[in-house]
C-alpha cells in the first residue's frame, strides 16, 4: 500500500512538473503541432498505426526504472527508426539491463518492421502491422523471440487538439523459454492521446500481458507526456504502476528523440 501511495504522490509531482515547463496561454493550432507521434517506450508502451514518413530518421535515448517485488531493474535503451518507403519504418534497439533483477539478455538486439496497410478514413481507423526479432546477442540469451503485432489508431472528431483512441494486440514466441516458460505470449494495451498545447501531448493506456512464467499475467497503467523543445527534439516523461500482485509494483521511464530529414 505504501508503495502505491508514494507512486501516486510520484504520478501527481511528474503531471506538475512537465505542465510548468509549457506556457499554458498558448493557443492550440495543429499546423503548428510539433509533437505528432506516440512512440513505444516514450513515455508509456502504447505505440500509435502511423510510421514515420518517407526519409525521415529519429535518434532516440529510452530510459527507464523498473520497482519489481523484491527487486529493481535500470534499462537503457538507444534506439533508431527509419520510413525507408511510404508507409514503411524500420526500428532497430539494444535495451541493456542493470541492477538486481534478472538482467537475461540485456544487450539483445531488437529489430522491428512496420507496415501500415490501412490508411485512417471517415470511419476507418489507420492499421499498422508488425513483426520484430528479439536476437540473442545479449547476457545469457538463446533463440530468437518473435513478435507478431497489430496496431489501429483513430482521431475522433475535427477537434485541434487531436484526441485519439489506440489498439496495440500483441503475440510473441518464446523459443529461448525454459522447461517453466510459455512458449507464446499475448497481450493487448489500449490508450487515448491528445495534444495540451500546440507542443505538449499527454498519453494514457492500460496494458495487460502474459509474463514468460507459465501463469503469470500482469496489468499496468500508465500515464506520460510528450514536450517539443524544437522543431526536432522531443522529450518524454511517463510513469506506470501494477495493478495486481504478479505486476511490477511502478516504473518510471524517460526519452528524447532527434529527428533528422
Amino acid at each position: 500500500m505504501l508503495v502505491r501511495v508514494k507512486t501516486c504522490c510520484l504520478t501527481l509531482v511528474l503531471i506538475l512538473v512537465i505542465l510548468s515547463l509549457d506556457d499554458w496561454t498558448k493557443v492550440i493550432a495543429a499546423d503548428e503541432s510539433e509533437v505528432e507521434e506516440v512512440e513505444k517506450g516514450s513515455p508509456t508502451q502504447l505505440e500509435d498505426a502511423y510510421p514515420l514518413d518517407y526519409g525521415e530518421l529519429d535518434v532516440e535515448g529510452l530510459f527507464r526504472y523498473e520497482r519489481l517485488s523484491h527487486a529493481h531493474r535500470f534499462v537503457l535503451s538507444p534506439r533508431l527508426e527509419y520510413g525507408f518507403a511510404p508507409k514503411w519504418q524500420i526500428r532497430l534497439t539494444a535495451p541493456l539491463f542493470t541492477g538486481t533483477a534478472d538482467t537475461t539478455g540485456s544487450g539483445n538486439l531488437q529489430g522491428e518492421l512496420l507496415w501500415n496497410f490501412q490508411p485512417e478514413a471517415y470511419w476507418v481507423p489507420a492499421i499498422a502491422v508488425s513483426v520484430e526479432g528479439d536476437f540473442p546477442t545479449g547476457r545469457a540469451a538463446q533463440g530468437i523471440d518473435t513478435t507478431l503485432k497489430l496496431l489501429a489508431s483513430k482521431t475522433l472528431g475535427t477537434w485541434i487538439a487531436r484526441p485519439q483512441v489506440h489498439l496495440n494486440l500483441a503475440w510473441t514466441h518464446h523459443s529461448g523459454r525454459m522447461p517453466d516458460e510459455r512458449p507464446d505470449l499475448y497481450g493487448f494495451i489500449i490508450g487515448y492521446s491528445q495534444h495540451l498545447t500546440a507542443r505538449l501531448m499527454i498519453v494514457a493506456d492500460y496494458f495487460r500481458q502474459q509474463l514468460a512464467l507459465a501463469g503469470r499475467t500482469e496489468d499496468v497503467l500508465e500515464l506520460g507526456f510528450r514536450r517539443a523543445m524544437s522543431g526536432t527534439t522531443v522529450v518524454a516523461l511517463g510513469a506506470g504502476y501494477g495493478l495486481n500482485s504478479d505486476s511490477r509494483d511502478f516504473h518510471i521511464q524517460a526519452g528524447i528523440e532527434v529527428t533528422f530529414k
